[in-house]
This record gives structure tokens, C-alpha cells and sequence, in this order.
């Protein structure tokens, strides 16, 4: 693969990324607004702690892929496994 493409790959997977970390902060933000300022009830606390694993999932593959990206474009080569029909 060249490395126009891989570059473009890169920039499109870290778009791709962004736009899940965002939402999954929106839905954390959204399941601790319907606790309110009060102890939530089981379920809530369920769904707060979900969001929660689930927006930490978001911002680590965030990071993963901003680095792959930020790799790239110092060292001039992808991180092992980037680029590969296998990802």
C-alpha cells in the first residue's frame, strides 16, 4: 500500500474514532444527568458504570489511533499491524 493511502487510512481512523469517543461521552453525560444530583437507583448506577467502561473503550481506540497517525507521520512507517488486510 502506499503511503498517500495509509496516511489517508490513518486520518480516516482517527476521524472514525473521535466521532465514538463524542457520542460515548454524550451518553455518559446523558445516563449522569438522569441520576441527577441524588444517589441513582441500581439500574442507573448500571448505566452510568456501562457509559463509563464504554467511553474509556472510545477514548483508549481514540488514542491508539492518534498515535498510529502521529507515528506514521514522524517515524514515516505504521505502527506493527497498520496498513494490513488483517485490520
Amino acid at each position: 500500500m502506499d503511503r498517500r493511502r495509509i496516511r489517508i487510512e490513518l486520518e480516516e481512523n482517527v476521524r472514525r474514532t473521535r466521532d465514538l469517543r463524542e457520542e460515548a461521552w454524550a451518553r455518559f453525560r446523558a445516563a449522569l444527568h438522569e441520576a441527577g444530583s441524588g444517589i441513582p437507583e441500581p439500574d442507573g448506577r448500571d448505566r452510568i458504570s456501562l457509559a463509563a467502561r464504554r467511553f474509556n473503550h472510545a477514548f483508549r481506540e481514540s488514542a491508539r489511533a492518534h498515535d498510529e497517525l502521529v507515528e506514521f507521520i514522524v517515524n514515516g512507517a505504521p505502527l506493527a499491524g497498520q496498513g494490513e488486510e488483517s485490520q
